[in-house]
Formats: C-alpha cells, structure tokens, sequence
C-alpha cells in the first residue's frame, strides 16, 4: 500500500515537516510495509516562506531588520536555484502579531 502525506501547519504547534512526520509515524505504528510519501503545502500564509525553499532544496539566511515600530527582528529568507530567487516572509517582520 502506499499513502501520500500532504499537510499543511498547525499555527503555533508545529510546522509542515514536524506535521507529515507525525502523521508518517502514526501511519507506521499501523503497518510498517506502508510505503510513504511526504508533500508540504503552504497556502501563500507564513509557512510558504520556509517550504519553498525546503522544498526546492534551497537555503536560509538568517538577518536582522527594523519591525514596523522600528524594533529589531530576526528573521529568514529563503534562497533558490543558486540564489537567484529568494523567498520572504513578509508577515513575520511587519505583520499585525509584531504589534501591541
């Protein structure tokens, strides 16, 4: 038998890979001759900036810039195909969470 695994986040609980891993475990725990394949999804929200480049075998960089009250944030961008794209995540440096 085979299973495909297409999950998306659980907000603040855990991200895409930690989902489809629990879900692989769960699915073994049941039969371990299952052959399994894992598949992120990402609907344009926060966790797109992380699966597309994990996806397409990219990169993070991890930079510091000004939050929208002037505050510094960590944040991350994704790098592919050698650098030429880079994915943000927009929401994670000026979203409405970064506000009182």
């Amino acid at each position: 038998m085979k299973i495909i695994i297409v999950s998306g986040s659980f907000k603040r609980n855990m991200n895409i890979p930690e989902a489809c891993s629990i879900i692989e475990a769960g699915i073994f725990l049941s039969n371990k001759d299952i052959i399994v394949y894992k598949f992120t999804l990402a609907d344009g929200g926060e966790e797109t900036a992380r699966t597309v480049p994990q996806t397409a075998s990219g990169r993070f960089v991890k930079i510091n810039v000004a939050g929208p009250l002037g505050r510094k944030i960590e944040t991350e961008f994704g790098l592919i195909e050698d650098g030429k794209v880079a994915i943000l995540n927009v929401v994670g440096t000026s979203g409405i969470e970064l506000v009182d």
